[in-house]
């Protein structure tokens, strides 16, 4: 026993009679026996029968006698309680009701038995935790836990066969599920030059019991223990494992770092731990100095496992004492208490990930990240192409467009100016016929005066009798025989006449001038200059020289770093053949060397490493940018290559075009020379035939006018004038003069001439209309060339987008993945059960630390505001109630607590979280720690504090208090840190 008398100091016939306990019991083996307290003293002796012990002589138990004095206490339950008959004023009611139940009939109850005079304590008792959603979460293998959460959550086909594929790829790396139980036991600690403690002082941890550190500053007359080092002596094992002051937030606030712990007379603050892990002994030995540089020991049964650096020795402590989850279960200090109560879902979940083992989730969620990255890139990548493709495909859109809008506009003008020309041609036609039925008619007219002339030169014949003699007669008939051959020769002049006019009406058609288009063999489209690509190819090559000597300065820079740090451990490690006059000895010459020499030399070396070091960085940034500068010349020289073989390609198309158009061209000029050949001919025949025309015309109007001529001296011979006929071509009536019959043959050429510029207009017509037909449209091969190219973009551009989609279902199938390997995803289904035994544990504490209070943990949160209610999120949330004065249950935020409250519902759940730690087989340790915890409670907080501790499996709890204050009043063992003259100590109670 560490307090009080053992049972063997007293004579084993002796009866001993006490009443230090309230529950009567004998001890066992003894005749020591505890006789109670007369009446009910807590409510854990609710029930319990009283009694007076009434002696005889011998001090023997003559009889009992039942007691009924002072308060009795009662524990009821549930929203319908069995409320006792006999219940009087002055009894103390304790009623653990839902934090949900409350209502007018609870109301009513509690308003009764206030009535009654009845102390009545109302225990709020959270809601009962969910039904996890995959039971026995924690026993299932990964993949069965992750084909069961997939299969929850409606996972794609997808996503979930890629899942089991990572967990599988991590089974066979290795990876297991499970965390390696740790039983810490400290045993005492040790410090020296540590803050106030000057000289060594050693302080036990083990089997201390429950003991309150409180402090004498003895120095400062304005303070009483503050700044005694009350705080550092329990913080000195924290320091010790894991190199941080995390218990205090004051320290971490005012950012103190090693160098700071170390006392002003020292150089050196020190921190010897010794305990046990898993029944295995083990030593921690830190030590700093004023200047920052760390030594850290660690032996374990013995053997030294300490590494060569201070940081691998520090990751050997870590996993070896598991000292993340001691951190938080063992040390809680005056900001940490509450810590886990104000974590946000992220925080929280860290914290239970302590207990759960979550390192198969955060691999897989690693490799599935990854993934996702990798992907994302790709997708970014081929949705940059898709843009390239889908503009390049509206720029050829636009330009067919404007191609299209071209050669329409075009078309309309080519059938305006046909239409114009063929209404030329019809003018042209129309004049030409009108001039044939003019000369028609004046043939006829022609023919019927004839006829009349002959008729009436037959009549005015002289007989041969009368005219007496032969020569008459003969003169008659040549004249007659001429006048005949006149008559012939006007009808054929008319005829010929007639001929050539319906000729010129017939003869439409003329002939096409070629037009000859040059296609210069140099108009291919050009690419990207070659100087360009010859100019990108040497940088290219000078960046890779440049950066295959910056990677080789930077290996030459690492191997100076590691031989210097090689040579700075070499001198180090001459401290240990030091002597007790402070010389240490040079391992190579093996010279004595002074102490303050060898510091000297040991910060002069400390610095070249570091500036070896500082060189070694700026040897890898400049290697990072060249390799950045690399890259980005490498994808120019890519896109260049690209551009160049999109321009050849291009030009081997218009090329092929080209030619084509060529082999067309020389096919309609040789039918365009045949036709102007035929043309050629026609026209030649149609000159001789108008020469013929012409010269047959003036003859026969030579012709028609000797006759005339003739005609009109027999008829003048007969005593026929001229002025007999006055009819002129206008009358529309045959001639019957000779005047008028000359008149009519005048107009014969005029008509002629008229009739060949109207065939000249109308071949011209003619010829016009058939160019304007031959037109071919100048925008279609363009349109036709830019069609195809759109119809390749049109291809790339649908590749493309295939591409993106199935990127796309890609990333949607690992943002899935991610999702589920995710603190929101897998993990969050796992730790249901740690949560929802977290919140028994602590609405266990919160009961005694704070009925009025309840806590419930969920592990989803409802959606926002707007969204249905079946939307929820992933997200733990912390939902407390408090009962008002009028019985009534309110839910309130963190924010409306007060500091006694929020520090009892921090205490509460820290105390299961320690608990549930150490339940979990996580981490068992001997030593709870809190530092000024209980500052903001009163009295009544802090004895509930103290009723809660001595239930505590802990063998050694250390409560941090200010010199007079509750804490120190409450509990009975003391410690006390003393300091004075600068220097403290401990003094220990019995």
């Amino acid at each position: 026993m560490t307090d009080g008398i053992h049972p063997d100091s007293f004579p084993p016939d002796v009866h001993v009679y006490s009443g230090h306990y309230h529950r009567p019991h004998t001890v066992k083996g003894t005749n020591i026996r505890y006789v109670g307290s007369p009446y009910q003293v807590s409510m854990s002796e609710g029930g319990e029968k009283k009694q007076l012990l009434i002696l005889d002589k011998e001090w023997r138990v003559e009889s009992t006698m039942d007691l009924d004095l002072g308060p009795r206490h009662y524990q009821l339950a549930s929203t319908s309680p069995d409320i006792p008959a006999n219940m009087r004023r002055g009894d103390r009611v304790r009623w653990t009701i839902p934090s949900s139940a409350p209502g007018p009939e609870v109301e009513r109850i509690q308003q009764s038995l206030r009535n009654k005079g009845v102390n009545l304590e109302v225990v709020l008792q959270p809601n009962s935790s969910a039904v996890p959603r995959i039971e026995e979460a924690e026993q299932l293998g990964a993949i069965q836990l992750f084909e069961k959460y997939a299969e929850a959550k409606g996972m794609a086909d997808a996503a979930k066969q890629k899942g089991i594929n990572i967990l599988k790829a991590l089974e066979s790396d290795g990876t297991q599920l499970g965390l390696l139980p740790t039983a810490v036991r400290f045993e005492h600690i040790e410090v020296e030059g540590f803050g106030p403690f000057k000289n060594a002082c050693r302080y036990p941890l083990h089997k201390q019991g429950i003991r309150v550190i409180s402090g004498q500053n003895l120095d400062d007359v304005s303070s009483e223990s503050n700044g005694a080092g009350k705080s550092m002596l329990v913080t000195a094992p924290l320091w010790a494992v894991t190199g941080r002051l995390d218990a205090r937030a004051e320290a971490a606030s005012r950012g103190i770092t090693n160098s700071d712990i170390v006392n002003d007379d020292c150089t050196t603050a020190r921190a010897r731990l010794q305990g046990q892990v898993n029944n295995q002994e083990f030593i921690i030995e830190r030590s700093v100095r004023r200047r920052g540089r760390t030594s850290l020991v660690f032996q374990v049964d013995g053997q030294d496992i300490t590494k060569a650096d201070a940081r691998l020795t520090q990751q050997e402590i870590d996993e070896f004492l598991g000292a993340e989850a001691l951190c938080n279960a063992a040390f809680l200090g005056h900001g940490s208490v509450t810590a886990l109560l104000e974590a946000n879902d992220r925080l929280f979940k860290s914290e239970l990930g302590k207990i759960v083992e979550l390192d198969v989730w955060d691999s897989a969620r690693g490799q599935s990240f990854s993934l996702l990255k990798d992907c994302k890139q790709e997708l970014e990548q081929e949705i940059r192409v898709l843009s390239i493709h889908t503009a390049t495909l509206e720029r050829y859109s636009q330009q067919v467009d404007t191609v299209k809008t071209s050669a329409q506009a075009w078309q309309r003008e080519k059938t305006e100016r046909e239409k114009a020309t063929e209404a030329q041609v019809e003018e042209c036609a129309r004049s030409l016929i009108s001039m044939v039925e003019e000369c028609e008619s004046l043939r006829e007219h022609l023919e019927r005066w004839l006829d009349t002339v002959r008729k009436e030169v037959a009549k005015s014949a002289v007989p041969v009798s009368t005219m007496g003699s032969e020569a008459g007669v003969r003169q008659s008939s040549i004249d007659l025989q001429n006048e005949q051959e006149d008559n012939q020769s006007s009808m054929s002049v008319m005829s010929q006449a007639t001929s050539l006019v319906e000729s010129e009406a017939c003869n439409e058609q003329w002939t096409m001038g070629m037009r000859e288009s040059q296609h210069s063999e140099s108009g291919d489209i050009p690419g990207m200059p070659s100087a360009m690509h010859q100019r990108l190819q040497r940088e290219v090559e000078d960046l890779r020289e440049k950066l295959q000597l910056a990677k080789l300065k930077e290996a030459e820079l690492c191997g100076v770093v590691q031989a210097s740090k090689k040579r700075l451990l070499s001198y180090q490690s001459l401290r240990n053949t030091g002597g007790a006059n402070d010389a240490l000895v040079c391992d190579q010459c093996l010279q004595p060397v002074k102490l303050e020499v060898y510091e000297d030399n040991l910060c002069r070396i400390e610095e070249d490493v570091r500036a070896q070091e500082k060189a070694v960085q700026h040897a890898v940034t400049k290697c990072r940018t060249i390799s950045n500068a690399l890259q980005s010349k490498e994808s120019e020289l890519l896109e260049e290559v690209r551009l160049r073989e999109e321009q050849l390609e291009r030009q081997r198309h218009e090329e092929g075009v080209k030619i084509a158009r060529q082999r067309e061209e020389a096919s309609r000029q040789r039918e365009l020379q045949a036709r102007l050949e035929a043309d050629r001919v026609r026209e030649m025949e149609r000159v001789s035939a108008q020469a013929s025309l012409m010269a047959g015309g003036e003859s026969c109007v030579e012709h028609l006018g000797a006759v005339i001529s003739r005609l009109e001296r027999r008829l003048h011979g007969r005593g026929r004038g001229s002025g007999a006929a006055t009819t002129t071509i206008a009358s529309g009536k045959p001639p019957n003069t000779m005047e008028a019959a000359r008149a009519v043959i005048a107009t014969v050429p005029k008509i002629i001439r008229r009739a060949e510029d109207a065939g000249d207009e109308l071949r011209n017509a003619v010829q016009d209309l058939e160019l304007v037909r031959a037109e071919q449209n100048p925008y279609s091969s363009e349109q036709d060339r830019l069609q195809e190219m759109v119809e390749n973009q049109e291809r790339d551009t649908a590749k493309s987008q295939e591409m993106v989609a199935e990127r796309s279902r890609d990333v949607d199938v690992l943002t899935e993945l991610d999702n589920a390997f995710n603190r929101g995803g897998v993990p969050s289904f796992v730790l249901e059960g740690a949560l929802s035994d977290l919140q028994q544990r602590a609405s266990a504490f919160l009961q005694d630390l704070a009925p009025g209070m309840s806590l419930e943990l969920k592990a989803q949160t409802a959606g926002k505001a707007g969204k249905s209610s079946t939307d929820v999120v992933e997200k733990i949330s912390k939902e407390i109630c408090v009962r008002t004065s009028s019985g009534a249950i309110r839910p309130r935020s963190l924010r409306q607590l007060s500091g006694g409250e929020m520090r009892r519902l921090g205490l509460a759940l820290a105390l299961g979280f320690s608990e549930l730690v150490a339940q979990r087989g996580r981490l068992r340790c001997n030593l709870i720690v809190l530092d000024e915890v209980l500052g903001q409670l009163d009295r009544e907080g802090c004895s509930r504090v103290a009723h809660v501790l001595e239930r505590l499996p802990h063998d050694c709890v250390l409560i941090v208090g200010q010199s007079g204050s509750f804490v120190t009043e409450v509990f009975d063992s003391v410690d006390w840190v003393v300091k004075q003259g600068g220097v403290a100590r401990v003094d220990c109670s019995p």
